[in-house]
């Protein structure tokens, strides 16, 4: 948030007195205003940025490389101590667009006081998609003392994209052109996950899910679910839990464990005036030092090796964690390579939004999941020309 960036802020002018910085809270709306500001020529002097918006700004030319800068103060930068698939998500055509402050993919919690009633213990790599059904089948209650209790609760609209991932498929071909939902692996996978909804029960229907507290993490802290599939910046929040033991697992795996890469940066403006001194402030930030400040409210993931391995790092504990994994599992699946970046086109707010509408129908009963894709192919092929 914005108390954190005025820390590692804070701590940049005391290196660099001799460059005033002027920190702006993001307003809403953020990418449109600052696309704005980029196009009328009165551009921020550095900005953060999350990877899905990469590909908007560098389809309006707006973003400067900074290759030259890495390689002039390669001693500082450190290029290779930062994880591979965070480094390569602020690349395009080779070059290099910004450098990563964090990032991390889904994994998931769970109440490990309702694991502990059905003497349940997960195994340290985590469950196969049949293995870990059948745990949700056990922990879900259709009524009880405490009301119902889901097995797990969704990761959001399009959380589907990536168990199709995990079954060998993907929505887009690898040039994002064309759309690959009709494939086998792509029809299985959502027909699965909406089954979990709509056969087994052990997910809420979409109606279920409100505002504030009603939202899937909302439901989860409640202990009306067993599991959550979050983000490791979802402990913000479940730092208050108090309710139960809280402990996290790595994602359910079927052909493999990938899950999204959500990733933040910071870059320059393409032609800034002041990009040489504005680097300096990029540079500092996406230290390890910068990260370290950066994670000291336990929210962000490293994109550095160094950081996930740094005491300071690695001592953050939040009252209702039972073990020190929220701090190990994210930056052991950047190890892995169990992380990927959504499709990369400047459409795909628009092709999600398209798949999402149709697919919706699988997870309501109302449509089986190849009916679904039959419909949005056509719709997002059409977005993609």
């Amino acid at each position: 948030g914005a108390q954190i960036q005025e820390t590692v802020i804070a701590e940049f002018r005391k290196k660099r007195p001799n460059i005033t910085v002027d920190y702006q809270k993001a307003p809403d709306q953020y990418l449109q205003k600052v696309q704005t500001l980029l196009v009328s020529g009165t551009p921020p002097d550095s900005f953060a940025m999350s990877q899905p918006d990469l590909v908007q700004l560098i389809a309006q030319n707006s973003v400067a490389e900074v290759d030259q800068y890495v390689k002039r103060d390669a001693k500082e930068v450190k290029i290779d101590d930062f994880f591979k698939p965070h480094i390569e998500a602020w690349k395009v055509g080779g070059k290099q667009m910004a450098l990563p402050r964090d990032g991390g993919g889904v994994a998931l919690y769970y109440n490990k006081n309702l694991f502990d009633a059905q003497n349940i213990t997960p195994p340290a790599g985590g469950y196969t998609w049949d293995e870990w059904i059948d745990v949700a089948r056990r922990l879900s209650v259709k009524e009880g003392p405490s009301g119902q209790i889901w097995g797990a609760t969704r990761n959001g609209p399009a959380d589907w994209v990536h168990w199709i991932w995990q079954n060998g498929g993907d929505v887009l071909d690898k040039d994002a052109k064309r759309v690959t939902l009709e494939a086998s692996e792509a029809v299985e996978a959502i027909q699965y996950h909406a089954e979990l909804v709509t056969k087994h029960g052990v997910m809420p229907p979409p109606n279920v899910y409100g505002a504030g507290q009603e939202d899937a993490i909302g439901l989860f802290m409640q202990g009306k679910a067993a599991m959550y599939f979050g983000l490791r910046s979802g402990m913000q929040r479940m730092r208050n839990i108090t309710g139960f033991k809280l402990e996290v697992m790595p994602h359910p795996r079927r052909k493999n464990r990938l899950t999204p890469l959500n990733t933040t940066a910071v870059m320059l403006p393409k032609g800034g005036k002041k990009n040489d001194a504005s680097w300096y402030l990029l540079e500092y930030m996406t230290s390890t030092e910068g990260q370290l400040k950066r994670m000291e409210q336990g929210g962000a993931v490293p994109a550095r090796d160094s950081v996930s391995k740094a005491p300071t790092y690695l001592s953050f504990r939040a009252a209702p964690m039972v073990s020190d994994r929220i701090n190990t599992i994210w930056p052991d699946m950047a190890r892995e390579g169990a992380v990927r970046l959504r499709p990369q086109s400047a459409k795909w707010p628009d092709v999600q939004a398209a798949a999402v509408t149709e697919i919706n129908a699988v997870y309501a009963g109302t449509a089986s999941a190849s009916e679904a894709v039959k419909r949005a192919a056509p719709k997002i092929n059409d977005l993609l020309k």
